[in-house]
C-alpha cells in the first residue's frame, strides 16, 4: 500500500507541475508545512538523467524522493498537492465570475494519526472559509479530534447507520438459491422446435381418402398422417 501511494504521490504531483508550474507547488509547500507541523516545508522537482522527479523538502533544507517518506507523510504530501491544486481551480472560477464549488473528501485521515489529523483539520476550516469541504469517515475517532479543533467553521454531523436488510430466508438458502441461479445461466439454451407444420388441408383430405370422418374445418392428429408419409 505504502509503495502504491508513494508511486501515485510522484505521478500525480509531476502531474499537477507540468500544468500548473511552480506557484502550484509554493502553495502545497505552504500547506504542506501547515500540515506536518513544520516538519515539511516545500515541493519541487528535480531532474537528471532519469527524467524529471519530485523532493519533499523538510526544515533541515533536505530534499527526499517520495520513496523516503513514511505512508503518513506521503499522504500529507499528496493532500497537501491536492488541497493546492483545488485552491487554484477555485480561484480561476471567481476570477470568471463563477461560484466556488463544494470539496468532498473520503477517507483522507485514513494513515493520520491525531495530531495529523488535528493539523489537517485545521487547514480545511481555514479553506472553508471561501469554499465549503466536506470530509466523510467511518473512524470514530476522529470526532474526538474535531471537537477539539478551535475553529468557529467546522460543523460534525454523524449520519445515521444503514437501515436492517430484513431476512426473508436463511443465508445458506438465499446462498444455494443463488448458486442454483448460476447453474442454470449455464445451461446450454434448449434446441429449437424442429417440428414441420402441415397444411391442415392436406391432412382432412387424406382423413378423407382413408374412411377416416372429419368435418370441413375440423382438426384431426397429424400423427397418423405423419405416419403415413414418414
Amino acid at each position: 500500500m505504502a509503495e502504491i501511494q508513494r508511486t501515485v504521490l510522484r505521478d500525480e504531483l509531476e502531474a499537477y507541475e507540468r500544468e500548473h508550474s511552480s506557484p502550484l507547488l509554493e502553495t502545497a509547500g505552504r500547506i504542506l508545512e501547515e500540515l506536518t507541523g513544520g516538519r515539511y516545508v516545500a515541493l519541487h522537482t528535480h531532474s537528471d538523467a532519469n527524467g524529471r522527479s519530485l523532493r519533499i523538502v523538510g526544515a533541515d533544507d533536505r530534499p527526499r524522493k517520495p520513496d523516503e517518506l513514511s505512508e503518513g507523510t506521503a499522504d500529507q504530501a499528496f493532500l497537501a498537492l491536492r488541497l493546492a491544486g483545488i485552491e487554484s481551480l477555485q480561484d480561476a472560477r471567481r476570477t470568471r465570475g463563477l461560484p466556488a464549488l463544494p470539496v468532498v473528501l473520503d477517507d483522507v485521515l485514513m494513515t493520520f494519526d491525531d495530531t495529523r489529523a488535528a493539523a489537517t483539520l485545521k487547514v480545511m476550516a481555514r479553506l472553508a472559509r471561501r469554499w465549503q469541504i466536506v470530509v466523510f469517515s467511518h473512524h470514530t475517532h476522529l470526532r474526538q479530534v474535531a471537537e477539539g479543533v478551535e475553529s468557529d467553521n467546522l460543523t460534525i454531523v454523524e449520519l445515521a447507520v444503514p437501515s436492517p436488510i430484513d431476512s426473508t430466508r436463511t443465508p445458506q438458502r438465499i446462498r444455494d438459491a443463488a448458486r442454483e441461479r448460476i447453474v442454470v445461466r449455464n445451461h446450454p439454451e434448449p434446441a429449437a422446435d424442429t417440428t414441420k407444420t402441415v397444411d391442415p388441408t392436406l391432412v382432412r383430405a387424406w382423413a378423407r381418402r382413408t374412411g377416416r370422418q372429419v368435418a370441413d374445418r375440423g382438426r384431426i392428429s397429424q400423427d397418423a398422417y405423419e405416419a403415413a408419409h414418414s
